[in-house]
């Protein structure tokens, strides 16, 4: 098991940094190069996921928090419950959830990360037709979203911020 969250922008950078470290470029770093480098360096291992209890009184039962954390545990980091009104300075990685309806039904439940303020990919699970989620499916669904934050291929960097 994991004792700390790879994650994918940090295997992104170094999968950069080992490009651009190639042996075919001859010289000094470019300004960009460096700055990749520095960064990339500065970078902290994290090994808490701060669970943002939602707001919504209906979605913020310590049942499912906990169901939540336990799925968030089982991928080998630690888990930090805050409110979403009073997120901490120290909290890099926080984890969101919320549900998609359609009209009354409950349609999925849905992962949002965000990493040093920028959101990363979502994720959701299916709900059944009867509106009903077990609190171990949730717990599952945690656990997959997480898995697949550090699986996900690298995505292209938008045109502007080229």
């Amino acid at each position: 098991m994991q004792k700390f969250l790879p994650l994918k922008a940090a295997l992104a950078a170094a999968a950069a940094l080992m490009l651009a470290g190639c042996p075919t470029t001859q010289g000094e770093p470019s300004a960009d190069e460096a700055e990749e480098a520095a960064q990339a360096s500065q970078r902290v291992v994290i090994d808490t996921v701060c669970v943002v209890r939602h707001q919504n009184k209906s979605l913020a039962s310590d049942d499912l928090i906990k169901a939540i954390e336990a799925g968030v545990q089982t991928r080998g980091v630690k888990t930090r419950v805050v409110e979403a009104q009073n997120i901490p300075q120290d909290c890099r990685l926080c984890l969101y959830y919320d549900v998609t309806s359609e009209g009354k039904k409950m349609k999925s439940f849905d992962f949002q990360a965000v990493l040093d303020g920028k959101p990363l990919q979502r994720g959701s699970g299916a709900i059944e037709e009867s509106g009903v989620i077990k609190l171990q499916t949730i717990a599952n669904y945690a656990a997959n979203y997480l898995q697949s934050l550090t699986t996900a291929p690298a995505q292209n960097a938008p045109a502007d911020a080229q």
